[in-house]
């Protein structure tokens, strides 16, 4: 495979990837799953092709399914002699190109910040990219492992509610919404931060006959987009395709994103506009009016005051017998990643220290944070943080 950090990895012709699904026909019982599925998506010289198998009754051979795909009933006991009829359908083989797209990279769980997690391989959990790179998967030796960003689950409640419904964005959304190069105007990458990816208030290609409607609304579910799409079931519905029971608890996640944290959100414009001086040169984000070191666009990162130099975000810096300790505050909805140049001859060469407590990680709260670097042998190292928003 050849590896990226954070864009589409690539992958040999002949690379096959497996797929099984299962239905619960009694909604809660694990005994009661049934292997109903299985698709194979094949990696070819021209891009991928999908087959999909039905099982039927059979445990021990599934049947392709025609090239125009096909739907099966199933009757689901909800419990409490409650029962419905769910309707599996089975994708045609161009349906498969319709998800697995170039812009996606193809097989679309296969990318670093949706497997960067750990697994228990027999022996311990462990990175999934390390032992991917460990076995020869791709087409070089990974390293700096623990800058790599990675997807956050939608109930961890330690990750802000931004980069949870960002995540879910990525995972669910990239292989189409990569902004104006993509199918939509919108970006959904995990990498592009919030106020660049054209979510918020960002415009619409169909505006579902309000022209009050935007991608997302701050603070309104009726007039984003984006909610109605995922939370309604029909034509309009995202993703376009083998969807019969909605996600409710994205969709709450992303319901409390919009009329919670929304609400109150300022992109650095607003934050500039709301203090009047957007227009004045000393606003720039570069610039710094109050002469205490931080930039404006750091005031705004990290809620100081830019006007007020005695309002600033610190760090602290101290040796801990052979290591050194980084020790700063976690603002809560923003990424912090020490760094450290062994030289500040210029330019200096500022490298992401590689432990464990320095990965990426946008909290859900403030709290005192300290990375520790056991490898600053040198006579000599300097660190800086580097703080990002989502």
């Amino acid at each position: 495979f050849g590896f990226s950090p954070g864009g589409n990895w690539s992958f040999p012709t002949g690379a096959v990837w497996v797929k099984h699904f299962e239905l619960e026909l009694t909604n809660g019982v694990l005994a009661s799953r049934k292997r109903v599925e299985t698709r194979l998506l094949v990696k070819n010289d021209s891009g991928v092709y999908g087959l999909t198998y039905r099982w039927g009754d059979s445990m021990t051979n599934a049947v392709l399914v025609p090239e125009e795909g096909m739907d099966e009933p199933f009757v689901i006991d909800e419990g409490g002699g409650v029962l419905r009829t769910q309707i599996w359908h089975y994708p045609s083989r161009n349906q498969c190109l319709s998800c697995h797209t170039p812009q996606g990279g193809f097989a679309l769980g296969f990318n670093t910040p949706q497997l960067n997690r750990s697994f228990d391989y027999g022996s311990g959990p462990t990175s999934q990219i390390l032992a991917l790179s460990q076995a020869g998967y791709f087409n070089t030796n990974v390293t700096g492992l623990y800058s790599l960003r990675s997807l956050a689950q939608a109930s961890d409640t330690s990750v802000s509610l931004e980069y949870r419904v960002r995540s879910y964005l990525a995972a669910n959304c990239r292989q189409c919404h990569q902004g104006p190069t993509g199918f939509a105007l919108w970006d959904a990458n995990i990498t592009t931060p919030t106020p660049q990816a054209g979510l918020i208030d960002g415009g619409l290609i169909d505006f579902l006959g309000d022209g009050a409607n935007r991608i997302i609304k701050p603070g309104s579910l009726t007039n984003s987009v984006l909610y109605q799409r995922i939370a309604t079931t029909g034509s309009i519905h995202m993703p376009p395709l083998d969807t019969a029971v909605l996600d409710t608890n994205d969709i709450a996640l992303v319901a409390a994103w919009i009329t919670n944290d929304l609400s109150a959100y300022q992109s650095y414009e607003t934050w500039q506009t709301n203090r009047n001086w957007a227009n004045e040169a000393d606003s720039d984000p570069m610039a710094d009016p109050d002469r205490d070191g931080a930039v404006n666009y750091l005031e705004y990162l990290t809620g100081t005051d830019p006007l007020v130099g005695t309002d600033y975000w610190t760090t602290a810096i101290q040796r801990a017998g052979s290591a050194v300790q980084v020790s700063f505050e976690q603002i809560a909805n923003r990424g912090f990643e020490v760094q450290y140049a062994d030289s500040l001859a210029s330019p200096p060469d500022w490298t992401p220290l590689d432990v464990t407590d320095n990965a990426p990680n946008f909290s859900s709260s403030n709290h005192l944070r300290t990375i520790t670097d056991e490898s600053a042998t040198n006579a000599s190292r300097y660190y800086r943080v580097r703080v990002s928003e989502p």
